[in-house]
């Protein structure tokens, strides 16, 4: 489970296809039918097994859903802040020192709606763009401790990520009198490594992820 969604392994879905089958609910809907004991697992679910938690798949790791609930009750106000705080002003100032100042041509940067020069000419027409990491918040996929002959206490916690993050980017470059808008949409960012998947366009075209060896090239790179 990466975050909300299961990831079903088919390249050709999107995010929002992938089907929820792993939530903590089951735990305490009684309408939720257990499977047979002793069946065996079907090739579609034994596919989809490496994008589940890591304590359902080794007695190791032990649930930590207690710090699950803490951490979706935290995150609206926690990424409010951090955004507003730290990561806006940190990149307006690095922008601003590294980009405008050295290259005259650029003439904006946009984040969702916000202008990176303080200015309202070009906010006005992207109401409707967002700059935020959404509502669904990182999990841990469980905890793992392990003692050395050292005496140390090594925790191994893999964090999952499905998110409904939307992160609209727009440069404005000024060739002359001419003015080229480019606008760039990350969303549905979703981690559970080595998997990484997202939803990369320009504008409302065609997502970049789809294209042959893209996705691939991505992975790389992050590794």
């Amino acid at each position: 489970m990466v975050g909300h969604y299961l990831v079903a392994g088919q390249p050709w879905l999107q995010p929002s296809q992938y089907a929820a089958v792993l939530d903590e609910a089951a735990d305490i809907d009684e309408q939720q039918v257990a499977p047979e004991a002793g069946q065996p697992v079907t090739p579609e679910y034994a596919s989809l097994l490496p994008f589940t938690d890591s304590y359902t798949l080794s007695a190791d790791y032990e649930r930590v859903s207690m710090i699950n609930r803490l951490l979706a009750n935290l995150w609206p106000y926690a990424t409010l802040a951090a955004m507003r705080d730290e990561v806006l002003p940190r990149v307006k100032t690095a922008l601003q020192d590294h980009v405008f100042k050295k290259f005259s041509f650029v003439e904006e940067v946009l984040l969702g709606n916000r202008s990176m020069r303080d200015e309202e000419s070009w906010t006005a027409c992207l109401q409707d763009k967002d700059f935020s990491l959404g509502s669904k918040p990182p999990r841990i996929a469980g905890i793992k401790k392990s003692v050395t002959s050292d005496n140390e206490v090594i925790l191994e916690v893999p964090l999952v990520w499905g998110s409904n993050c939307k992160l609209d980017v727009a440069v404005i470059l000024r060739l002359g009198p001419l003015r080229v808008f480019i606008p760039l949409e990350l969303s549905d960012l979703h981690v559970k490594a080595p998997h990484v998947d997202m939803s990369l366009k320009l504008s409302h075209g065609v997502d970049l992820m789809a294209l042959p060896l893209v996705k691939e090239g991505v992975r790389w790179g992050l590794q």
